[in-house]
C-alpha cells in the first residue's frame, strides 16, 4: 500500500461517497458506462459491494426501489436530503466504520471512512 494506489484509493473513496450519498439511484447516472460489456466494468462491482456493504450497516438512505438487482434498471434521480450528524448518529456511524474495520471484506473501506470523520470531527 504504498503511493502507487493513491488514485485508486482517491476513485474508491470518492465512489463510496457517491453510493453513501445517492443510495441504488447511483444506478441511473452510468449512462456512460458499457453495462453490457464483457467482462463487466469493475466500477460496477465497486458500487455493487459498496451498496451491500452501506445497507448492511443500515448508512444507505433508500432512493429508490429496493429491489432492484439489475443495472439496466432505472433509479429514482431524486437527490437525497445531506444529513448531519448529531451526537447519536455520529455514534452510530463510528460503530458501523468499526465493524467494517473488523471484517476483512470491508476493512479498507472502514479505514477510510473513519479517516473521513476524523477529518469532519477533528475533536470527536
Amino acid at each position: 500500500a504504498g503511493a502507487d494506489d493513491k488514485p485508486l484509493r482517491m476513485v474508491k473513496t470518492v465512489l463510496h461517497e457517491l453510493v453513501k450519498l445517492r443510495g441504488t439511484a447511483i444506478k441511473g447516472h452510468l449512462s456512460m458506462v458499457p453495462i453490457d460489456a464483457e467482462p463487466q466494468p469493475i466500477i460496477l462491482a465497486y458500487i455493487d459491494l459498496n451498496l451491500q456493504t452501506l445497507a448492511a450497516a443500515r448508512m444507505l438512505t433508500p432512493s429508490g426501489p429496493m429491489g432492484q438487482t439489475h443495472w439496466g434498471d432505472a433509479a429514482s434521480n431524486t437527490p437525497n436530503p445531506s444529513i448531519h450528524s448529531t451526537d447519536a448518529q455520529l455514534k452510530q456511524e463510528l460503530a458501523a466504520v468499526f465493524k467494517k474495520i473488523g471484517d476483512k471484506q470491508t476493512c479498507t473501506i472502514g479505514l477510510y471512512e473513519l479517516y473521513r470523520i476524523t477529518q469532519l470531527y477533528p475533536k470527536g
